[in-house]
């Protein structure tokens, strides 16, 4: 009968742990001539628990080691194997009964059962997670009373029935306050935690909110309550605010959905923060296998032939396997940047090196700033083709059919390997150059406080040899991680010994089958080329902010292939047509662009509801209540005329006025008819 055993059972029967039979298992699929203790495994793939995917590996009892057979059938012929246990805890108890069921066997107290304790304290054993352990007598003793006096559940601890289930719906205070059945409490449950979410999606910090989340918790609840009595309109709040506080857990629970606002407000902070990183090796990989290429700005200063000082550029290709490197530099004039021709003669010249040759995957920048060529695509497919002996690795991959050129996202510096090594080169080695600035140009590495940083002392020439000098010494030096203490030099020699060839090609033939590519940035769905727009439906709808275009290199083309951050095809762009103002056609074509934009931005916003925090903050506001006035502590007095005069309101300071001025026309009529009167001699 065949018969085959899962991981766990073969760890626990040749006594390892259960990440070194992961380990042989991956050796055995993906390297034919490996061998496990002296036996190639035969390794199969069945649907179960415990595996990625819903899969996982299992091996055939007949192909194991003989010592591990012997030891596998014995094991069958002891008595029969234990119920399936029912609790979490069921890799615990199935190992504890095959540790103890000898001593199971055996009569309590008697001889028999002492030595096959004995003898289980006398062998090594690795519990059910893979750890070394040596129990003492004592503990075994404690697991057989314990099977015998509950069964197979008694070899483990039982959990809580309710584990992982939460033990209060928001939290204590509330739920003693809201007299709800469990339905209703699950409702408001759900529309708090859609109100959070949609703060959180609207860029709210925690502390607004934690505030608006219990003032909307006591609103709902108070609805609710009202509407559990019939009555349908808004009171004075019937549940104590205090009850009401939202816990913090609660609270940050739903934080996740902070990722909602900070990818529609700050992007870049987006790709810094939030893009997903993974782990590669380079383990089974020849040179030349995978090349990564990319330009290093050097923070070397050096003087041009007219005494201007410039800062020289690296065109550098790393090779993956071994961790070499080969650089070429650039010196420009004011205001140039590196060029195609320029990448071009550095590859070329790659290509002709007698310990590089021609790579079999080139791995390169995607950066905006970068204008790297995606080429001799098809002469590297022919590379591999060629050398199928020295792409395991690769082949793995599954890659021998698609491009051989791979792409690094924007913002992904920390996925390639040249990164790590121009970071190095530039903190340990370069440093010691004259001329070297160090990381911030704005903030230089100066002998002087006040003064540049003195330029290299010599011209282009003198500095490639420097540099050339300073590379082969970190060559040289050891280095962790999959070198494990090898130099790059020492990596790439073991490789000669073990049979690596390069693969060369004519240079000629290499210039005629390049292609430009190049990170265009994507402005209202279209992007410009050639002094004139280009879109297509796709690109339309596209959210990203740069996108990557293939352009033939000595052909004006019909179309533009546009291409994503991962190298998969959004569409082909065609020129835009320019309309005329009084063309009807240009209005239509407008509005239909228009909603396929809109329906792309839409749907990035359906999974949490629209909440907007400043109209949440200002009806929080409007019910804080004003503040009481002060008990009057004395009472200052002045002079009450001084009072008056500063309390008189206008209006009745002018009628003062006006009746002071008549009543002094009057005076003044009175004593000139008086006058008049004396002047005639007493006649009126």
């Amino acid at each position: 009968m065949t018969r085959f055993i899962d991981v766990l059972s073969l760890a626990s029967l040749a006594s390892v742990s259960r990440q070194a039979v992961e380990k042989a298992i991956l050796h055995t699929v993906t390297k034919p001539e490996f061998t496990w203790r002296g036996t190639t495994l035969t390794v199969r793939t069945v649907r179960g628990r415990g595996g990625r995917s819903g899969l996982r590996y299992e091996v055939l009892v007949s192909s194991l080691p003989p010592e591990l057979q012997e030891r596998f059938n014995a094991a069958q012929r002891l008595d029969e194997e234990p119920p399936a246990p029912v609790a979490a805890s069921s890799a615990e108890r199935e190992w504890w009964y095959r540790v103890l069921r000898n001593a199971l066997a055996c009569p309590a107290g008697s001889r028999e059962r002492g030595a096959a304790i004995a003898a289980i304290l006398g062998r090594p054993l690795t519990n059910w997670t893979g750890k070394p352990i040596s129990p003492s007598r004592r503990t075994l003793e404690r697991q057989i009373a314990a099977y015998e006096r509950h069964g197979l559940m008694g070899l483990a601890r039982h959990h809580r029935l309710d584990k992982g289930k939460a033990r209060v719906v928001i939290s204590r205070a509330w739920d003693a306050s809201a007299p709800f059945s469990d339905d209703v409490k699950a409702e408001v449950v759900g529309r708090l935690r859609d109100y959070i979410r949609g703060l959180y999606k609207d860029g709210a910090a925690f502390g607004i909110v934690s505030r608006l989340a219990g003032e909307k918790l006591r609103d709902l609840s108070n609805v609710y309550l009202l509407r559990s009595h019939g009555i349908d309109c808004d009171t004075e709040a019937l549940i104590p605010s205090a009850a009401c506080k939202v816990p913090r857990s609660f609270i940050e629970a739903e934080a996740r959905f902070r990722i909602v606002a900070t990818f529609k407000r700050d992007r870049k902070a987006y790709e810094d923060n939030e893009r997903p990183r993974i782990s590669r090796t380079a383990a089974g990989m020849w040179p030349m296998d995978v090349v990564v290429g990319d330009v290093h700005h050097l923070d070397i200063v050096i003087r041009r032939e007219d005494g201007s000082t410039a800062w020289p550029k690296l065109i550098a290709w790393a090779d993956q396997a071994t961790r070499r490197i080969r650089v070429d530099m650039v010196l420009l004039e004011k205001g140039e940047g590196i060029r195609n021709a320029d990448v071009v003669r550095s590859f070329i010249a790659m290509t002709q090196d007698e310990t590089w040759g021609m790579p079999r995957m080139l791995y390169l920048d995607n950066g905006s700033e970068y204008k790297w060529l995606e080429f001799v695509d098809d002469a590297m497919k022919l590379v591999r083709a060629h050398t199928p002996g020295f792409m395991s690795s690769i082949e793995y991959c599954d890659r021998r059919d698609k491009s051989a050129t791979v792409r690094a996202k924007p913002y992904n510096a920390a996925a390639k390997v040249i990164e790590g090594i121009f970071g190095h080169l530039e903190r340990y080695i370069f440093n010691t150059i004259e001329g070297w600035a160090g990381g911030n140009r704005m903030n230089k590495k100066t002998a002087k406080v006040g003064r540049p940083t003195e330029p290299f002392p010599g011209d282009a020439d003198a500095l490639r040899r420097v540099i050339a000098r300073y590379i082969a010494l970190y060559q040289d030096m050891p280095q962790k991680g999959d070198l494990k203490n090898r130099s790059p030099a020492d990596a790439y020699r073991a490789a000669l010994e073990e049979g690596w060839q390069r693969v060369t090609i004519d240079p000629n033939q290499l210039r005629s089958v390049f292609v430009t590519e190049k990170v265009l940035k994507l402005r209202k769905g279209a992007i410009s080329h050639g002094g004139q727009q280009w879109t297509c439906d796709a690109l339309t709808a596209h959210l990203g902010t740069a996108v990557t275009v293939r352009i033939p290199k000595y052909e004006d083309p019909a179309v533009l292939p546009v291409l994503d951050g991962a190298g998969a095809l959004i569409g082909l762009a065609e020129p835009v047509e320019v309309f005329s103002v009084l063309d009807p056609r240009g209005a239509r074509e407008a509005e239909r662009r228009a909603r396929l934009k809109q329906a792309a931005v839409i749907q990035l916003g359906r999974s949490a509801p629209d909440v907007s925090t400043t109209e949440e903050i200002m009806q929080s506001a409007a019910h804080i209540p004003a503040l009481p006035a002060a008990p009057i502590a004395g009472r200052i007095s002045v002079n009450s005329e001084v009072a008056r005069g500063l309390a008189e309101d206008p209006a009745d300071r002018e009628e003062r006025r006006r009746t002071a001025m008549e009543k002094e026309s009057r005076d003044q009529l009175r004593a000139m008819k008086e006058n008049l009167r004396r002047i005639a001699g007493g006649r009126p």
